[in-house]
């Protein structure tokens, strides 16, 4: 009897008509969007640096949906004791190991992302699509890329260059 009411929960029945059929129609839309995104929480990727192009596979994204969906990465433009300086937006900066607040040296170029055949998008302040996907199943590591230029600074003792990246995901 349990499921036979689970299923007059979930379905909406129609009246019996005069020969005895019962039709069932489902409710408004069908069935509901499932959207599951996931990305191991406060991920950190250590990058290597020197001049030229860098790259190093990331955190494994993991989505399953019954919709089409995308995912979007950004830099929230803060980490660490405070906001990143000015006109930093996707870019790496030095930061204070010991104190982990911002310094002024910037990398010239943005931090880029890639998501499995996804575009490779340079990371700014705002979100931006990294990967759209249709309904299924899906997981791949990102793919974060720095280039350095010879012009960029070198850092004393004590400090690293840093970017926070925000990455979320959502049916579209």
């Amino acid at each position: 009897m349990l499921g036979v009411l689970l299923i007059a929960a979930l379905l909406s029945v129609m009246p019996v008509s005069a020969d005895g059929a019962v039709h069932v129609a489902s409710q408004d839309k069908g069935i509901s969007s499932s959207f599951s995104f996931s990305i191991p929480a406060d991920s950190t990727v250590t990058l290597p640096l020197s001049v030229g192009d860098n790259s190093i596979g990331g955190p494994t994204v993991a989505v399953t949906s019954n919709v089409p969906y995308t995912v979007s990465a950004f830099d929230p433009m803060n980490y660490g004791n405070g906001a990143k300086p000015s006109g930093s937006a996707g870019k790496m900066v030095s930061l204070s190991v010991s104190t982990g607040s911002w310094s002024s040296q910037i990398l010239t170029n943005p931090l880029n992302v890639q998501l499995s055949t996804g575009t490779k998008t340079a990371l700014s302040g705002t979100a931006q699509t990294i990967y759209t996907g249709g309904a299924g199943t899906f997981s791949a590591p990102l793919t974060i890329s720095q280039n350095v230029l010879i012009t960029d600074s070198t850092l004393p003792t004590g400090y690293i260059y840093g970017v926070t990246m925000t990455v979320s995901g959502g049916a579209s």
